[in-house]
């Protein structure tokens, strides 16, 4: 019964109360995790890495994303990657299944998670993903998206996606 950014923050609180070296983030749009994931983003040994999955509006852009344009009102905007396996850098990590070094807590002043200061039209300002990845990055941090791996997203799966683009396509131009 909280808000997203205050129970980020409590959960942020915990781990840097205890002993504890990462925090992985798992949303509950998202399913069929496993190890396996855990232990690429482990084996990454970034500050941040984030396993990929599609965003849940058209065009269904793949997370982590890296810097676009600016648009019209000098907010940053971010473009999907296009990679299919491996390690890439990135601009923005989403918490899908995110997993975060305790050390990025030093780098950042509380709170840790901020609503996003910038809207987007998909995200809205609800979000924190944007001013989280975009503090850290400031600093300095490695943010990396594994891209082995692509998570389901509400009912975005990699075997829909294409004929869901088609049909966004085609809505979009009716």
């Amino acid at each position: 019964d909280k808000k997203l950014v205050d129970a980020q923050n409590e959960i942020a609180d915990v781990l840097l109360s205890g002993e504890y070296t990462h925090l992985l983030t798992i949303e509950d749009d998202h399913w069929n995790f496993t190890s396996e994931m855990l232990d690429a983003c482990l084996k990454a040994d970034a500050d941040v890495c984030g396993i990929a999955y599609r965003s849940r509006h058209f065009p269904f852009e793949k997370i982590p994303m890296v810097k676009g344009a600016i648009n019209k009102e000098g907010c940053q905007l971010y473009k999907g990657a296009k990679h299919d396996s491996g390690y890439h850098e990135a601009d923005l990590i989403a918490f899908g299944f995110t997993l975060i070094k305790r050390s990025c807590f030093d780098l950042l002043d509380k709170p840790y998670f901020r609503l996003n200061k910038e809207t987007n039209p998909f995200v809205g300002n609800h979000a924190t993903d944007i001013d989280f990845s975009q503090r850290l990055k400031a600093k300095g941090a490695n943010l990396v998206g594994c891209y082995d791996f692509v998570l389901p997203h509400r009912d975005i799966e990699e075997d829909s996606y294409k004929k869901m683009l088609v049909e966004g396509v085609i809505a979009k131009h009716s």
